[in-house]
């Protein structure tokens, strides 16, 4: 489906406020919500997605200088020399096997100063109007980023499925190239476990 779970929804506004990116790339922006938030807060912004009647049906044009239709994989092998301060990478990473995403992931660490990541896990799903970028077909934890330079890290309690628990993630990860900043980490490791916010990097 082109919308994302929602979840994290004062998070990442603050966070790219806190970052204050001049450019920035959104990975399968699906509806475009991420490309209306970073239009708003004047951004210019980038985005890839690999199913045309997106693009068509939600006007992505008008959101976006410049919309990609591709996946992801193709995006970074054809255009290597396109670097952003931030991309966002919204419900993305489960579609892929786990190895295309950590491979994804970490080619967009060198084209970035900041990756953000939102994914669900225990949350399967077939594809949706026979569009078969909808599968999921990875199941991310924490601890398959452990490679990556996490400076923010949360998850909470979705809902149930079949008695297994469904979690929503969001990560914020320095570039391989950015310097890490210990403040930001620390700053948003002091979550509330009251609330379902579990701060475990």
């Amino acid at each position: 489906m082109p919308t994302s779970i929602d979840f994290f929804t004062t998070d990442v506004p603050a966070h790219i406020s806190a970052l204050n990116p001049k450019t920035a790339l959104d990975i399968g922006a699906g509806a475009g919500k991420y490309g209306d938030m970073l239009k708003r807060a004047g951004i210019i912004a980038d985005a890839v997605e690999p199913v045309r009647k997106y693009i068509d049906d939600y006007s992505l044009r008008t959101k976006y200088r410049d919309v990609y239709h591709m996946t992801a994989a193709e995006f970074f092998k054809n255009n290597r020399d396109r670097k952003y301060d931030l991309i966002i990478a919204g419900d993305v990473m489960e579609h892929m096997y786990l190895n295309d995403a950590i491979g994804v992931i970490d080619a967009m660490l060198y084209k970035a100063k900041h990756v953000m990541l939102i994914w669900p896990t225990n949350l399967p799903q077939d594809s949706e109007s026979e569009e078969h970028y909808e599968m999921h077909l990875s199941n991310i934890k924490l601890s398959d980023l452990t490679r990556f330079n996490v400076e923010v890290y949360k998850r909470t309690y979705a809902k149930c499925w079949n008695d297994v628990p469904i979690y929503a993630h969001y990560a914020l990860l320095a570039g391989h190239t950015t310097k890490y900043n210990e403040g930001l980490r620390r700053m948003n490791i002091a979550g509330d476990v009251a609330y379902n916010i579990i701060n475990d990097v």
